[in-house]
């Protein structure tokens, strides 16, 4: 009785590393690649707008000569080196395994939290000074699962959702690339994009942080059911998901996300294809305490339970191309609220995002080389009022790779919300054999206007605390060189200017100058990239 006793319990008990086996369980096949990559980046002034290299204090807008009150310095360089190890190992004919191994090197980095830039305050990425390795994908996965045409995968894996045109922008949900998100928010500052602004008589300091020091790379641990079917010209895709964002072993700590997300693939008068999109998201994030946890500790009763849905398309036709996207955010955040008034009210989440644009390729006006056009106007709500019972700040669980400095997570600012921005983008696409040197090239140029959605916010820093109603966040030009040198070889080139408009001048506090009482932020931020990938 007591072997029967010993058998059962090792079925459910890990068994220990040295009990690992040392003979292949198939005769699957095994199969190893990696992406080595690096990026130099070198920014200017993306800490405060000034030209001014004193480290500056951004709680008061002055400089410091003290390097504990200190805020971040003005700009560096640095290099980033990242080795992905990845392996697949076939199962059997309709079952594999994956990993994902993901070293990480920061050359250059300042390592004293004071010194870095304010745009990688928090962030764990862009914050370590030295080597680490993080397991970023591991998962199995089940072909005809159940039923034909049904797939499942299971484990750590990334989660990316939205259309597909080839810029790395994914406008719904992009799990492995949150990271670091800014908002403008009440109170004129600069800050993370999912803290709360119901706290009475709160600023940027005294608001609770929702997801503020979220992983740059948190792909999550969840499951994925995938059913499609393909009829030629047709394609039909629906995928049921479900992931843990940000998982500690406490309730308190774990964010889920939970919904359906479908895709209609067809040909345009049978030529190119088309896509049409449709999504239906839960998003509920109880990181904090709440009442019903009974452990209020040095944190306020907090969280957030919503849905997103909405919709997408992609419509090509000989050399035109129509896209855009929605979502709508509907349900309660900041819910569970207790603890006097320094945890806020409960509210209503009713938010929304969208874009629209057009593109137009000249395929046929010169041989080997491909000009185009392009243009578009994105909107993200934001909060305009502090004091009622409604969040209408979007919750940007995408990403958005559009632009260099303003938008992008790992290197920009990651504007998360509350802005809308208008689009000129134009560029020529080169074949490999239009000139001397080998493999594809292109060239972008994109012009970008920002303005602040929610304009009328009170600004803490404004002459006299009144309120103002400047919207004109900025301009950024952007100009991006790649060059596929070979199939498993590219470079690409990026230089990108911000200028500061009359908001970022008049009521933005990041330091800088002050001249007749306002505050002056209106030196240009710029952006120098380049990266180079190599697959083998």
């Amino acid at each position: 009785m007591g072997g029967v006793a010993l058998a059962l319990a090792g079925v459910w008990t890990q068994a220990p590393a040295g009990d690992i086996p040392k003979e292949p369980r198939s005769r699957g096949k095994l199969t190893l690649t990696a992406d080595l990559d690096f990026f130099t980046v070198a920014r200017e002034n993306l800490s405060d707008f000034s030209d001014d290299e004193v480290l500056v204090n951004r709680a008061t807008g002055t400089k410091s000569s003290d390097a504990g009150t200190a805020t971040a310095n003005d700009g560096e360089t640095t290099t980033t080196t990242t080795l992905d190890v990845n392996a697949h190992a076939d199962l059997g004919s309709d079952a594999y395994m994956a990993f994902q191994m993901r070293a990480t090197d920061i050359n250059g980095r300042s390592y004293g939290t004071q010194d870095r830039l304010a745009a990688d305050t928090g962030s764990t990425l862009n914050g370590q000074g030295e080597f680490e390795v993080e397991l970023r994908q591991a998962y199995a996965h089940l072909d005809n699962f159940l039923v034909d045409k049904l797939s499942f995968r299971l484990g750590v894996q990334e989660m990316n959702y939205g259309l597909d045109r080839g810029n790395g922008t994914h406008f719904l949900l992009a799990t492995g690339d949150l990271g670091h998100r800014f908002q403008f928010r009440n109170g004129g500052n600069v800050d993370f994009a999912f803290n709360t602004n119901k706290i009475a008589g709160a600023s940027a300091a005294g608001a609770v942080d929702f997801m503020a020091t979220r992983d740059q790379a948190n792909p999550g641990f969840g499951w994925k059911f995938c059913w499609g079917m393909d009829q030629g010209e047709n394609t039909l895709g629906i995928d049921a998901i479900w992931t843990v964002l940000e998982e500690t072993g406490t309730d308190q700590d774990d964010e889920d996300i939970l919904g359906f997300y479908g895709t209609y693939g067809f040909e345009m008068m049978g030529k190119e294809k088309s896509t049409i999109t449709a999504h239906f998201v839960r998003y509920a994030d109880k990181n904090i305490a709440t009442e019903e946890d009974g452990n209020i500790g040095t944190d306020r009763g907090r969280g957030s339970e919503f849905w997103g849905w909405g919709a997408g398309a992609q419509v090509r036709w000989d050399n035109v191309e129509v896209f855009g996207e929605f979502d709508f955010q509907n349900g309660d955040f900041n819910e569970d609220a207790f603890g006097g008034a320094a945890a806020g009210i409960e509210e209503d989440q009713d938010a929304s995002a969208w874009y629209v644009g057009g593109k137009y390729a000249f395929k046929e006006m010169m041989a080997d080389m491909t000009p185009w056009v392009e243009t578009s106007i994105w909107s993200y709500s934001g909060d305009d009022d502090n004091a009622d019972d409604s969040n209408d700040a979007y919750i940007n669980y995408g990403s958005v790779k559009e632009t260099m400095i303003v938008e992008d997570n790992q290197f920009g600012m990651g504007l998360s919300n509350n802005y809308f921005a208008w689009r000129l983008k134009g560029g020529l696409m080169v074949d490999s054999n239009a000139t001397p040197l080998k493999g594809e090239k292109s060239i972008e140029v994109s012009f970008n206007t920002f303005e602040i959605n929610e304009d009328e916010i009170s600004a803490a820093n404004a002459v006299g605390g009144a309120k103002i109603t400047e919207s004109d966040l900025g301009d950024e030009w952007d100009i991006k060189l790649r060059w596929g040198y070979s199939e498993n070889i590219s470079f690409a080139l990026g230089f990108g200017w911000f200028m500061p408009g009359s908001y970022v001048e008049e009521n933005v506090q990041l330091g800088g100058v002050t001249t007749g009482g306002v505050k002056r932020n209106d030196d240009t931020v710029s952006m120098t990239r380049f990266d180079a990938s190599f697959r083998f």
